[in-house]
């Protein structure tokens, strides 16, 4: 249980920041805003960090959190976002629609592998400590 709380927290901590990032549209493959919407963004805001409008979401999100560890092998990551979050967009000019919660949780390969090593990490310390059944003594 204790590994899946500390990854988590690791990826809550250290990888959804980067999905707020203008390298996020080409890091994570996210579906690509109208030219119109990237115009008037960029003059009323100055950027075109994705999932950023008036910032509300992402402080939402990078602030708030709750871990419900179930099991060993079940947990959640609870976050409170803005509705729209929630809501598919659908682009007038395109059939292609903008799914932010899956944009939000799109993970690369080496940010899996990073998530591996940290339950892998806390999964050894705690076979480490007293009282745990190691490898070798359960072959015998």
């Amino acid at each position: 249980m204790e590994g899946l709380r500390e990854t988590l927290e690791f990826w809550h901590e250290e990888i959804l920041e980067k999905h707020f990032k203008e390298s996020a549209y080409s890091r994570y493959k996210y579906t690509a805003r109208a030219r119109s919407y990237v115009k008037r963004k960029r003059k009323r805001l100055g950027h075109n960090r994705p999932l950023v409008y008036s910032g509300n979401t992402r402080r939402q999100l990078m602030r708030a959190r709750r871990l419900n560890v179930r099991s060993a092998k079940k947990a959640k990551l609870i976050m409170t976002a803005p509705a729209h979050v929630n809501y598919r967009t659908t682009r007038r000019s395109s059939a292609r629609s903008i799914d932010k919660k899956a944009e939000i949780t799109a993970l690369i390969g080496k940010e899996m592998k990073k998530l591996e090593k940290t339950m892998d990490r806390v999964v050894g310390e705690l076979l480490k400590q007293p009282g745990n059944i190691t490898e070798t003594e359960r072959m015998k």
